[in-house]
């Protein structure tokens, strides 16, 4: 491997991660958004950012809407929390 060059003083950029990219909190079950020209890798992290993000259910067809393919996200469902098992 290369040796990397060291930088002092690059401002630090800000984080995204305070905005959130999709609109999970927003959504009732029902709901649904379009998402243009998506790869399958992102694709397939939909449903584990649903779930860590809102605790929903969603699911993910593929569709072309007025000429643009991508996927339609569904909310199908909120989670349901795992039960507690009782012991005896």
């Amino acid at each position: 491997m290369p040796k990397l060059k060291i930088d002092k003083n690059v401002p630090l950029s800000r984080s995204s991660s305070g905005t959130p990219k999709y609109p999970w909190s927003d959504m009732q079950v029902g709901d649904s958004f379009f998402i243009p020209q998506i790869s399958q890798r992102t694709r397939g992290g939909l449903y584990t950012c649903a779930q860590r993000a809102a605790a929903i259910k969603i699911t993910v067809r593929s569709v072309t809407e007025n000429g643009v393919e991508g996927v339609r996200v569904w909310r199908i469902a909120d989670e349901k929390p795992p039960q507690k098992i009782r012991a005896a």
